[in-house]
């Protein structure tokens, strides 16, 4: 089932970006708490038995708590499993009541892309003094995120990565018509310290 494919890519993902990125490590050990900005609802497709199963191997016995942050997000209840809630935010993530100190996730943000604005949002990831993990589809356009972020502030703190656990599907840039690509294959981690 490719939905059901690309649903699960995001927890591993994520879990895969704790163990790789020792700041993402840090700082999910010390606030419990990861916020998925800009979330729509493949995001939110996974359950949170998912997500349980992808973190359950921390080194840590605490829960976490997984907020999906963004205006597409389905509403619903918060669902859990074991040690982990998933809880959904229709909202931006800067006007969320969100805590400071937490793993800021952002799947295939296009930060320099003048479409979005993000703004406002990086402004209150440093004001929240966030680790944030970004993926992107290409590591030419983790770049231009990574670019987007030190503007911003933020202290790149890893070097960029492949993900083993990017999209299921194959897309056509629509930049580029040669240029394939699957969704979140690269990550980096980056810090707005105090």
């Amino acid at each position: 089932d490719p939905a059901a494919a690309l649903a699960l890519s995001f927890p591993l993902s994520v879990a895969y970006a704790v163990a790789a990125f020792p700041a993402a490590a840090r700082s999910l050990e010390a606030s419990g708490a990861i916020h998925l900005v800009g979330a729509a609802p493949p995001e939110a497709a996974a359950p949170a038995q998912w997500w349980s199963r992808a973190l359950d191997r921390l080194p840590w016995d605490r829960g976490i708590i997984v907020t999906l942050v963004g205006p597409q997000v389905p509403t619903g209840t918060a669902r859990d499993d074991r040690s982990v809630v998933v809880a959904a935010l229709q909202e931006s993530y800067e006007a969320a009541d969100l805590c400071a100190g937490a793993l800021l996730v952002g799947f295939n943000m296009g930060l320099s892309d003048a479409s979005y604005d993000w703004d406002a949002a990086l402004t209150a990831a440093r004001r929240r003094r966030a680790t944030v993990v970004f993926f992107s589809p290409t590591r030419l356009e983790l770049g231009r995120d990574a670019k987007a972020l030190k503007k911003a502030g933020a202290v790149l703190v890893s070097d960029a990565v492949r993900n083993p656990f990017h999209a299921p599907n194959w897309k056509q840039s629509g930049e580029l018509a040669n240029d394939v690509y699957r969704k979140h294959s690269w990550a980096r981690c980056a810090v707005f310290r105090p």
